[in-house]
């Protein structure tokens, strides 16, 4: 019988079989392991059990040169992207490699240059923290896209398959069992709202970021101003400033003239810099009696 592309719903159904028996496969270990190194020495090696369990699952199938228990009951198999021959050992250890144990990896070299750079200030920590969140966001960012072109044109359900370029064909297409187009169309739609909703919420963190820095700038200039403002007037309304509220300038004000200012007219009263009630710094901790 003549084979055809792999279905998505076949795709589908072989992941989550393979995912089911790396699970079980995992299970089997943690029940060793607990039992031979304890809870302590357990726990510390969960995470390497992990990729252990995945690596051996498909070292017994996609490196032997036979197909997953996924694949074998679903019944598609893998080739190269011409469809003519079996993936190469090369493109099979790859394979394994990326789905199994990159990510791992990835973190752990991050987890491993935190750990040994010098803690200086709270800004390395900072910066390394930032690294990770970044990393995290590419993750995702990845797998939604993988997951909006496999909603769309089929193909691959593995990000792992898609970069190496192997194929799946479905060998028994009498057992597949089909599913309406729309509903792909549908699940293809949602994937691209969550992908730009993750973009709006990136780029707002990267724009609460950059506001964090444009206060700490103007830090140094609005505690000098404010050592003075018992002795200070405030210049809207005439009278010793009430509820110090300060503009990224450093002006500093009452909060309430401030907040009546800039919403009638969006710049700071003195030097006639940009600045909106929304920007607008409490001066909490110098609160006039």
């Amino acid at each position: 019988m003549t084979a055809v592309v792999a279905s998505q719903q076949s795709l589908i159904k072989s992941d989550a079989k393979d995912e089911s028996h790396i699970k079980t496969m995992h299970s089997k270990f943690i029940n060793i392991f607990q039992q031979i190194l304890g809870d302590h020495l357990f726990l510390k090696w969960k995470a390497e059990l992990d990729v252990v369990s995945s690596v051996l699952y498909f070292y017994l199938t996609t490196l032997q040169g036979s197909q997953t228990l996924g694949e074998e009951y679903s019944g598609i198999v893998q080739t190269d992207l011409g469809g003519k021959n079996i993936p190469t050992k090369f493109q099979s250890l790859s394979f394994t490699f990326i789905q199994s144990a990159w990510p791992y990896i990835m973190m752990k070299v991050i987890d491993y240059a935190d750990y040994k750079a010098p803690i200086k200030s709270t800004a390395n920590l900072k910066s390394t923290a930032n690294l990770k969140c970044y990393i995290q966001y590419f993750i995702m960012v990845v797998k939604k896209i993988n997951m909006l072109a496999f909603y769309i044109n089929g193909g691959n359900f593995s990000i792992a398959k898609r970069i190496i370029g192997i194929k799946n064909w479905l060998i028994r297409p009498y057992a597949s069992d089909e599913i309406d187009s729309q509903t792909f169309h549908w699940l293809a739609n949602l994937e691209f709202i969550q992908l730009v909703t993750l973009f709006l919420k990136f780029g707002y963190e990267l724009k609460l970021q950059k506001f964090s820095k444009e206060i700490k700038k103007n830090k140094d200039k609005i505690g000098i101003e404010s050592k003075s403002l018992v002795k200070t007037k405030c210049i809207l309304c005439f009278q010793r400033i009430q509820l110090a509220s300060s503009t990224f300038c450093g002006h500093v004000f009452c909060w309430q003239c401030i907040i009546e200012w800039t919403t009638a007219k969006s710049e700071c009263p003195v030097c006639r810099s940009p600045c909106y009630p929304s920007r607008i710094i409490h001066l909490n901790h110098f609160e006039l009696s």
